[in-house]
């Protein structure tokens, strides 16, 4: 399960934050920002609107609360 981090930015805007690891399917939260970890993309910041458009795989809803997305396959490129 990936874990979910919470920020503020400079102008007091809340941003959310979550990791997901090449080779490790996981449970991603809705966060403003994906870092995904993996060998051909290195570590690269994604917002979560542009990482459903690349994937092959939708995000699955596990109806869990709050909501988790199972993640399986890792995007190849951007």
């Amino acid at each position: 399960m990936a874990s979910h981090k919470v920020s503020r930015a400079p102008d007091g805007q809340i941003l959310t934050h979550a990791v997901w690891s090449e080779g490790v399917p996981t449970l991603l939260p809705h966060a403003h920002q994906i870092t995904l970890v993996g060998n051909d993309l290195g570590r690269t910041q994604i917002p979560w609107n542009a990482l459903q458009t690349i994937l092959v795989e939708p995000l699955q809803p596990q109806g869990l609360t709050p909501e988790r997305y199972l993640a399986r396959v890792f995007p190849r490129r951007l």
